[in-house]
């Protein structure tokens, strides 16, 4: 799903990205814009999934988030990884509505920052 995805320079700036590697591949990532405190990408690769990794990747982002000194950080979801972030604490505050090919409306979500 996220093959040709673009991570920019100009992404990274305005941010954080983070990546978990295991077996020289990179399992999982995400990233953090700091000054939106809203998680812009997360992504576990399939094989990944069930393991744990996106548990841990999700923890790291949340105390990462604590560090720049954000309260909470704001999830757009992709409509398939809801379940995951409502597991991992976060809460539903809002609908956004399509906006590109997908037609998906995508849950808004929010989630304390910290351990």
């Amino acid at each position: 799903m996220i093959e040709n995805y673009p991570v920019t320079a100009a992404m990274v700036e305005r941010g954080e990205v983070w990546a978990v590697e295991q077996n020289g591949k990179i399992v999982a990532f995400y990233r953090l814009d700091v000054p939106n405190a809203d998680l812009d990408l997360m992504f576990v690769a399939d094989e990944a999934q069930g393991s744990g990794i996106g548990r841990a990747t999700f923890e790291h982002m949340k105390a990462f988030a604590a560090t720049q000194g954000l309260a909470e950080v704001k999830i757009v979801a992709h409509p398939p990884a809801v379940d995951f972030y409502r597991r991992m604490g976060a809460i539903d505050v809002g609908i956004q509505k399509a906006w590109d090919a997908s037609g998906w409306d995508r849950p808004i979500l929010r989630v304390s920052a910290g351990a």
